[in-house]
C-alpha cells in the first residue's frame, strides 16, 4: 500500500509545514502553519496492487489584513507603552499597514546585497527586503552565475515577511562569482546582484587534476553529487511500467548434504518500488534464516543456501510481482546422502533405544503441550534506540511470546511505513528471538522503528529511534583497514622510491600510526656540496618519518633565515622522501643549509652546506685556437701601433 497527496493536481512534498502520517488505517495531512498561497485542492490517492482509492477535498484560507496594532494593556495602563518606548528609545514610530493598492505593484528591493570576500569553509549571508510582503504571485529565485541555485544540504533559503534570505555554508573556490536575486509577480520583475571571492587555502588544489579530454568529467561528478542531496519522490507513474521478465534462468543444482547451494538469476525491469520478489520450495513460501538467504538488488535475484539437507531436495520457484503482471522461474535441488553416515547406535553402554524412545515421547508431549497454549502476543523485552554513524550497522533485537504460535507474524515499520527486507534490511523471527539487522546505514535511514506482532488473538508492539551521524562529502582519512595500512604505505613508499636513485632507508615501522607516539625524525641526512661552480644544479635529499603524518610540516632555512620558494628552488615531500632542488646556483647561494620537520609531538632537523665558486666576469685569457694565436696577436699590435701613429700626428696639426 502507498499513500500520496497532491495539491491542484501537483505532488506534494513533506516539509517543515507540512506532515504527512498513515499508519492502522489512518492517513493524516497537516499544514500548520497555513498560508493563502496553500488554498486549493488537495487529493489523497491510495493504491497497492489490486487497484486505486482516491478522495478530494478544498482549502480555503485568506490573508490577515487586520492585525492589530492597538494596546491590549487594561485599563488605566493606556500610557505604559509610551513610557517603554520611550525608554527603549524607540517612540512612537510604526510601519503603516500596506493597502491593498501596494500589493498591485511589480516586486521593488528596498535594500542591495553587499558584496563579500570570504576564505573557504565560511559562511556567505546575503540578505535584502522586498515589497510587496504579502503577495501570493510572488516568486524568488537566486542564480550562481545565471545557473539557478536550488536548496540542499549546503545552501538554504528564506522568504518570509519581505525579508529574502540566502545562506551558503562551508563554501568553496568554485562559489565564487555572481550572486543574482530575482523577484517576479504578475505586475513585473525585479533583481538584485553581488560578487563573492573566496580565497582557497594555501596548498589546497582544488581544481581539477584531470587530463583536459577528461575535464568534462567534473560535470557530471558535480550532477551525481546535486542528485544525492536533492533526492526527490518519484511517482510509480514516471517510472516506465512493464511486466516482469527474467533475462537469465538459474541452473539446477546437485550436491551432497552439508555443501553450499546457491541459484541466482536477472529480472527487469531494474528499479522498480512496486516488485515483488518471492522463492517458494515445493509450492510452500521459504522461511528466511540463518541458513537461507535472499537477495534482490539492482535485477539481480539470488537464494542461497549454505548448507543443505536431504529434505531441501525439490522444486524451487521464484515469482516476481508488479502492478502490470507477474512472472516466475522454476529449477530443481537435488541433495544427495553422504555414503558414510554411521547408522550404527552410538548410545553408551546401558542406554537402549527404547529408553532413547521414552525419552523422546515424554518431550513430544511437552512440546505439544506448549502448542496448544496460545495467548495474545506480548513482547518480554523491548528493542532500545540506537545512535550511529553512516555506513555503520544498526541492530534492534527483543522477545516476544508465544514463541510457539504458527500463526504469529511480525511486522517492521520505519516512519509508519512498512519496512521493505533486501540486500540491506535483515529480518530474524526464531523461537520467539526477533531482531532487525540493518547492514551499513544512511541518513535517511533515521527516525521511529516500530516491530508489531499480531495473530488471531490480538497484537503488541515496541518501539526505538534510530539516529544516523552524516559523515562529509568527501572522505580524508586512510579508508584500508587498520591490518593492511601499513602495506599499503609501505608499497607506496617502494613506489615513490623508483622514481629517485636513492637507497631505501625507511622501513614498515615508520609508517604513520595514529595511536603511537611518533615525533619527527630524519632517517637519512642531507649531505654537503662543496665543489659547484656558478650555473651548475645542487640537490639536497633525505628520508623523513612517519611517512603519511598528516600533522608533518617540512621547512628549509638558509642560513638560519626561510628559504624563498621560486624558479630556482624546488622543494618536494611525498611517502618520506624531502628533496631541494637548487636549478643552477650562484656564488650567493654559497651557505648552511637547513631542513626542519615537525608535527605535534616534536621537531627534528638535518643541515648541509653549499661551496659555490663564482666565475671571472672578464674573460682575460686568448679565446683564438693556438696555431693562429701568435699570427693574430702581431697583427692586432700592427693595427694599434698604426692607430696610436695616426693619432699623434693629428693632434700635432
Amino acid at each position: 500500500m502507498s499513500i500520496e497527496w497532491f495539491w491542484n493536481g501537483k505532488a506534494l512534498k513533506a516539509g517543515s509545514r507540512i506532515r504527512t502520517f498513515c499508519d492502522f488505517g489512518f492517513v493524516i495531512l497537516e499544514i500548520s502553519p497555513v498560508y493563502p498561497e496553500d488554498a486549493g485542492e488537495y487529493t489523497c490517492r491510495a493504491k497497492n496492487v489490486l487497484g486505486e482509492a482516491v478522495t478530494t477535498a478544498t482549502l480555503s484560507c485568506s490573508g490577515k489584513r487586520n492585525i492589530i496594532l492597538d494596546s491590549q494593556l487594561p485599563s488605566g495602563m493606556e500610557g505604559a507603552m509610551d513610557r517603554i518606548a520611550a525608554l527603549e528609545g524607540l517612540g512612537r514610530a510604526r510601519a503603516e499597514m500596506q493597502t491593498e493598492e501596494d500589493l498591485n505593484q511589480p516586486p521593488e528591493f528596498l535594500s542591495s546585497i553587499e558584496d563579500l570576500l570570504l576564505t573557504e569553509n565560511s559562511l556567505a549571508h546575503f540578505e535584502t527586503r522586498l515589497t510587496p510582503i504579502n503577495d501570493p504571485s510572488m516568486k524568488v529565485e537566486w542564480f550562481h552565475n545565471g545557473k539557478q541555485l536550488s536548496a540542499g544540504s549546503r545552501i538554504k533559503t528564506i522568504n518570509d515577511f519581505g525579508f529574502v534570505i540566502l545562506e551558503v555554508a562551508n563554501v568553496l573556490a568554485r562559489d565564487s562569482g555572481n550572486y543574482t536575486c530575482k523577484a517576479i509577480n504578475r505586475h513585473g520583475e525585479s533583481s538584485v546582484s553581488c560578487q563573492v571571492q573566496v580565497k582557497g587555502r594555501q596548498n589546497i588544489v582544488t581544481d581539477p587534476q584531470l587530463p583536459k579530454s577528461f575535464q568534462t568529467g567534473t560535470d557530471s561528478i558535480h550532477n551525481l553529487e546535486e542528485r544525492m542531496w536533492k533526492r526527490e519522490d518519484i511517482s510509480y507513474e514516471e517510472m516506465e511500467s512493464k511486466a516482469p521478465v527474467f533475462v537469465t534462468n538459474p541452473h539446477n543444482v546437485t550436491c551432497y548434504e552439508g555443501q553450499a547451494a546457491h541459484f541466482d538469476c536477472r529480472i527487469e525491469p531494474i528499479g522498480d518500488g512496486s516488485m515483488r520478489v518471492e522463492w517458494y520450495h515445493d509450492d510452500k513460501p521459504i522461511q528466511i534464516g540463518s541458513r537461507i538467504h535472499t537477495i534482490n538488488d539492482f535485477g539481480f535475484v539470488v537464494l542461497d543456501i549454505d548448507w543443505t539437507f536431504k529434505r531441501d531436495s525439490g522444486v524451487y520457484k521464484c515469482i516476481a510481482m508488479n502492478k502490470c503482471g507477474k512472472a516466475e522461474i522454476s529449477v530443481n535441488l537435488n541433495c544427495k546422502s553422504k555414503k558414510d553416515i554411521i547408522i550404527d547406535s552410538q548410545l553408551p553402554n546401558g542406554m537402549s533405544m527404547d529408553r532413547l524412545k521414552e525419552l523422546e515421547a515424554k518431550k513430544l508431549e511437552a512440546a505439544n503441550e506448549e502448542e496448544t497454549e496460545i495467548s495474545i502476543p506480548k513482547f518480554i523485552t523491548q528493542i532500545k534506540s540506537r545512535a550511529v554513524a553512516e555506513g555503520e550497522p544498526a541492530h534492534f533485537e527483543c522477545r516476544v511470546e508465544p514463541k510457539n504460535d504458527p500463526k504469529l507474524q511480525i511486522k517492521w515499520y520505519h516512519n509508519g511505513k512498512e519496512v521493505d527486507f533486501g540486500h540491506r534490511f535483515r529480518l530474524t523471527f526464531e523461537f520467539g528471538y526477533v531482531a532487525l539487522d540493518i547492514l551499513y546505514t544512511y541518513p535517511e535511514d533515521e527516525g521511529e522503528y516500530v516491530c508489531k506482532a499480531l495473530n488471531e488473538l490480538g497484537e503488541d508492539i515496541t518501539r526505538a529511534e534510530l539516529r544516523c551521524k552524516e559523515l562529509p562529502a568527501i572522505q580524508l582519512e586512510n579508508q584500508v583497514p587498520k591490518g593492511m595500512k601499513k602495506s599499503e604505505y609501505l608499497v607506496q613508499m617502494e613506489a615513490a622510491m623508483k622514481k629517485y636513485t636513492t637507497e631505501m632507508f625507511l622501513t614498515e615501522d615508520d609508517v604513520y600510526d595514529s595511536e603511537r607516539r611518533q615525533p619527527p625524525r630524519f632517517v637519512s641526512q642531507i649531505q654537503s656540496i662543496t665543489s659547484l661552480e656558478e650555473m651548475q644544479s645542487a640537490k639536497f635529499e633525505c628520508q623523513l618519518a612517519p611517512v603519511g603524518d598528516p600533522n608533518m610540516k617540512v621547512e628549509w632555512f638558509k642560513n638560519g633565515e626561510p628559504l624563498p620558494s621560486g624558479h630556482r628552488f624546488r622543494t618536494f615531500h611525498d611517502f618520506g622522501i624531502v628533496i631541494l632542488d637548487i636549478l643552477y646556483c650562484y656564488a650567493e647561494d654559497s651557505g648552511t643549509y637547513e631542513c626542519k620537520a615537525s608535527n605535534k609531538l616534536g621537531t627534528d632537523s638535518t643541515k648541509g652546506s653549499v661551496s659555490c665558486s663564482e666565475k671571472s666576469g672578464l674573460i682575460l685569457t686568448p679565446q683564438v685556437p693556438g696555431e693562429m694565436r701568435e699570427q693574430t696577436l702581431q697583427q692586432i699590435q700592427h693595427l694599434e701601433s698604426h692607430k696610436m701613429k695616426s693619432t699623434t700626428e693629428g693632434s700635432s696639426v
